[in-house]
Formats: C-alpha cells, structure tokens, sequence
C-alpha cells in the first residue's frame, strides 16, 4: 500500500510540474504578444493632412478645379422662374463661385461639388443652384451660384470637393471661411 502512496505522490509531483511549466510556458507567450501589440499601438499612426483652408476672393487649385469664391450674401427669398419666389425656412445663403476646369479632359461641374458647414457641425446641402451639370472642357471655366436654406448668424464653411463625385469623401474637401452673417450684412430680396 506504501508503493501506491509513493507513485501517487510521484505522479501528483509531476503532474504539478507540468501545470507549472505549461503556465510559466504560456504566460511568457502570453507575455510577449502583449508587448508586441503594445509596441505597434505605441507608434505614431500616420499623419493625416488637414484639410486646406482658403480666403473668400482667393483664387485655388483643388483636384482637377481652380476655384474661386468672390462673395456670399443672405436672402429672404430667391426667383425660381419668371414669376415664382421662394421663401426658406432659415435664411437663403447665397454663394457666387467660379470654377475652372484645370485638368486636360473635359470634367463634370455640378451642385455636387459643394456643402456647407456651420460651427455647430451641422451640414447643408445645396437648395438650388445654376451649375445644373456642365460639362466643362479643359481650360474654361463657369461662374454660378450655389444656394443654402440655413441659419441666420452662425459661422459658415463652405467644402469644395476634389472632382465630382456623387461620393463626397470628407477627407478630400478644401474649405473656405464664409464667415457669419451680422446686422451689418444686408438681407436682399430677389
């Protein structure tokens, strides 16, 4: 019976053995994968370029375009046909814009290309605009109009897209300061 207590204790010795070594074994692994994942989550992620800030009147390349803003003014109703008017929600923000094709092939040149942010984060949509979808050949270039029903008197920042695309990717906008509209800013009816 002494034989069967001595390979009991002997078998349980080395059963504890191997729990150990399989621990040590694997928290060592275990160990290791930790602070190599660390070591790629201590690295600098890549930088990414802001997106370009520009000036109204200045006059800038973006993507395939040249682009222009020459003056913003605020509505309280705008034409829609011979003798239509409409009136908005908000305020009519009216942009006067010049786009150059600057590429070598003809490009699209549409209300696609714009929208609009305020310094609430909020983002607009163009309500009406006179760039229905030109074709525009290399070289020429159309000045136009693009409309937004918004707030009167918040910061505005209009996104120009790099090319149009029905996509508009966030990361490939420039963007132009509106600025914020003021009692000093006359409110025009068409």
């Amino acid at each position: 019976m002494k034989s069967w207590n001595i390979v009991g204790w002997g078998l349980g010795i080395l059963l504890m053995i191997s729990i150990i070594d399989s621990q040590c074994s694997g928290s060592g692994s275990r160990s290791e994968s930790t602070s190599s994942s660390y070591r790629e989550s201590s690295r600098p992620a890549p930088r990414e370029e802001p997106p370009q800030t520009f000036r109204m009147r200045e006059a800038f390349q973006f993507g395939n375009y040249l682009y222009q803003v020459h003056d913003v003014s605020y509505r309280e109703s705008i034409s829609t046909g011979w003798f239509d008017t409409e009136r908005p929600l908000g305020v009519f923000l009216v942009v006067n814009i010049t786009v150059y094709n600057r590429s070598g092939k003809t490009q699209d040149v549409s209300s696609t290309l714009f929208k609009l942010k305020d310094n609430n984060g909020n983002e607009y949509k163009t309500t009406h605009s006179n760039f229905k979808t030109y074709k525009l050949s290399p070289e020429m270039e159309v000045t136009g109009q693009v409309v937004f029903d918004v707030h009167f008197g918040r910061n505005y920042t209009l996104l120009l897209a790099e090319d149009d695309d029905l996509h508009f990717n966030e990361r490939k906008y420039a963007r132009v300061n509106l600025g914020a509209a003021d009692d000093g800013m006359p409110m025009d009816e068409d």
